[in-house]
């Protein structure tokens, strides 16, 4: 499971404060294994900036895995 996260420019979490808050939270299945963090506008928007397209954000995560594995 990945989380992606896009922070706000006054918040800077690290990706085990986020999945230490979650496991507060949610059951321990539940918990990401990989925390990814986006700049704004980054993620695979509509037109009108109100959905995440799915598709092109799976591609992005894939990639970004994927190069991570290979470093």
């Amino acid at each position: 499971m990945v989380l992606c996260a896009e922070p706000s420019a006054s918040a800077q979490p690290t990706e085990q404060s986020l999945k230490d808050f979650l496991a507060e939270r949610v059951a321990k299945h539940k918990v990401p294994r990989h925390v990814l963090f986006f700049a704004p506008g980054e993620m695979p928007s509509t037109s009108s900036d109100t959905k995440i397209r799915d598709p092109d954000l799976v591609s992005l995560v894939l990639a970004r895995l994927t190069t991570a594995r290979d470093h």
